[in-house]
């Protein structure tokens, strides 16, 4: 089963902080991250600034993934004429796990000076990766993909399914 985990962090560069944590972690055996992004969003900025990363292995997700999420959360409640369109798609998010309740609460949490770090894994040691994390002090908000579900992701954007790790939960 697969994670998609958003941490909002209070400043623009714990995000980028925080990946590397991870990244760290993952070398070690302690998580396997399958793909992720960090965002941040400076003050002034009228919209998040989206970021690839590269450096935790095969990304099962292209980047049309993190773009129809991101632009679920940060860029459809901004324009009522895509309103009708925008609960169409988070419907569809839903069929693979990713329902209206994870968007709202990324919306509360990533806003304007804030920055956040979105990753898709599977058999993460909580108590170590909780751990590391816990000085950048994050919001957490995650939902599980359970097998089926992560295969439809996987399938809607034409992907190979990605494989399992066993590492202990």
């Amino acid at each position: 089963m697969a994670t998609l985990t958003a941490l909002t962090f209070h400043s623009l560069s714990s995000a980028a902080e925080a990946l590397a944590i991870v990244e760290r972690l993952q070398r070690q055996g302690q998580m396997n991250v399958l793909d992720a992004a960090t965002v941040k969003w400076p003050r002034r900025a009228r919209k998040p600034e989206p970021h690839r990363q590269a450096d935790t292995g095969r990304s099962p997700l292209d980047g049309s993934f993190w773009r129809l999420l991101f632009g679920i959360i940060f860029l459809a409640p901004r324009f009522e004429a895509t309103a009708a369109a925008s609960g169409a798609v988070v419907s569809s998010l839903t069929d693979i796990g990713i329902d209206e309740v994870f968007i709202r609460d990324v919306r509360v949490h990533a806003t304007p000076n804030t920055s956040a770090l979105f990753m898709l894994s599977n058999g993460a040691v909580t108590d170590r990766v909780i751990e590391e994390l816990d000085p950048l002090n994050p919001s957490v908000i995650a939902t599980n993909l359970p097998k089926a579900k992560q295969a439809r992701l996987f399938d809607i954007f034409a992907l190979p399914p990605a494989p399992e790790r066993s590492t202990a939960d």
